[in-house]
């Protein structure tokens, strides 16, 4: 545990300007403020005791855990100080998660650009083709999907 602290604690030294968000576990409950070098503290927040068989294994008694989120704060903790670390981290993870949808939202419109590259006549062959498994009522609902889909497109503009 020590040599995580030091090595965490060179990483925060050397990238000082930037903030990570963390979350950790441990058996016992952890200090609200922790040093772990000179000038350099992690702020721990959101502790949550917790149940939980550490073995996994079936009934044993369960034990208790902490589970956290920290964030490193340079320099001595301020109230300023620690409010900015949460919002940069928590700006962090929703950048993340745009960056996900961003990623998802790309994917669909290939998708839409494949269908919208489709003439009705290919979609029926298409999906006869693809989904050859189906039955007949399936396969036909399944077209009518796409063509619905693809007028979506030509109405939007989305081509």
């Amino acid at each position: 545990m020590k040599k995580l602290l030091i090595i965490t604690a060179f990483i925060c030294l050397l990238c000082p300007a930037s903030t990570f968000a963390e979350t950790a576990e441990s058996k016992s409950s952890p200090p609200t403020i922790q040093k772990i070098a000179p000038e350099s503290y992690y702020y721990n927040y959101n502790i949550q005791e917790i149940q939980k068989d550490p073995d996994g294994d079936g009934p044993m008694e369960a034990e208790t855990f902490y589970r956290y989120n920290y964030v490193t704060i340079q320099g001595k903790p301020s109230k300023l100080k620690v409010l900015n670390a949460i919002a940069e981290a928590e700006s962090s993870t929703a950048t993340v998660a745009i960056e996900g949808v961003a990623t998802d939202r790309t994917t669909a419109q290939d998708k839409l650009a494949q269908i919208s590259a489709m003439t009705y006549a290919q979609i029926d062959t298409h999906v006869d083709s693809t989904f050859s498994a189906l039955s007949t009522a399936q396969k036909s609902s399944l077209k009518k999907l796409y063509k619905a889909v693809l007028a979506l497109i030509k109405n939007m503009d989305f081509e």
